[in-house]
């Protein structure tokens, strides 16, 4: 005798997961994510140092590794949550619709993202004469 799955209706689960078909575990999907943190972070870790050797390149006296990786994180790590924040709010519009939108936020959004970026790197690696203006006015 064959018993129904009680969650079961027409070939579709009530759970969301189409009949027949195993629902992925919540430990996989922390591992997914964890794994894609993890794999941006590594990522945005090279570019900061690519950025700090353009910066050595130009004035080697003045380039700060550790003010570059900071900085590099900051900003790749905001820019990474409004492009997801968007996405969520821009389905249903054509590609070219999408990028001027999204381009057009990154630009009202950017000099605010340069200031927290340039607080956190302030209150990580100022001196004591140091003020945050001054940091936001000639940078770091």
């Amino acid at each position: 005798m064959h018993v129904a799955d009680p969650f079961i209706r027409e070939g579709i689960s009530v759970r969301g997961v189409p009949a027949g078909r195993a629902a992925p575990r919540l430990g996989q999907a922390v591992r997914d994510n964890f794994t894609y943190v993890v794999s941006l972070q590594l990522f945005f870790l090279t570019l900061s140092l690519f950025i700090y050797g353009i910066f050595w390149a130009i004035e080697p006296e003045k380039a700060n590794l550790l003010a570059s990786i900071i900085y590099t994180f900051c900003l790749a790590n905001l820019t990474v949550l409004l492009q997801k924040g968007f996405n969520s709010f821009s389905t249903g519009r054509r590609p070219l619709q999408q990028w001027a939108a999204y381009l057009g936020l990154l630009l009202v959004c950017t000099p605010v993202m340069v200031t927290i970026a340039t607080a956190v790197t302030f209150w990580l690696l100022a001196g004591p004469r140091d003020s945050l203006s001054g940091w936001l006015l000639h940078g770091w």
